[in-house]
């Protein structure tokens, strides 16, 4: 892949995860499912006993965050990706993400 390639590629994924921390701010629950493939695999919720299991798919990511996020106001902030290309069709990316999570409940109760 040339330079100019990676730089375009590069906004372009920068771009779906700023859609993707918009959509969980806002809690647009379609547009946070449009950010994943079908076949994605989140290991972010596993069961109550710890097993980890996968979540697979955009739909059951955007649902899953639904349920843990009920009641919460959030505020994520994404600074400065490391984006690696590892071939024309595959990159890994580090984020440096600062979150912030506010109950509501707890706000209108003090």
């Amino acid at each position: 892949m040339d330079d100019l390639r990676k730089l375009v590629e590069s906004a372009a994924i920068q771009t779906l995860m700023a859609k993707r921390v918009r959509c969980i701010d806002e809690k647009d629950w379609q547009g946070l499912a449009s950010v994943y493939s079908d076949d994605c695999k989140s290991y972010s919720f596993g069961d109550a006993s710890g097993t980890g299991e996968a979540t697979i798919g955009g739909q059951a990511i955007a649902d899953n965050t639904a349920r843990v996020l009920t009641g919460l106001k959030t505020v994520h902030q994404v600074h400065f990706p490391e984006i690696e290309f590892q071939s024309d069709v595959e990159a890994t990316g580090i984020w440096q993400l600062e979150r912030f999570s506010i109950s509501l409940d707890y706000i209108r109760t003090m």
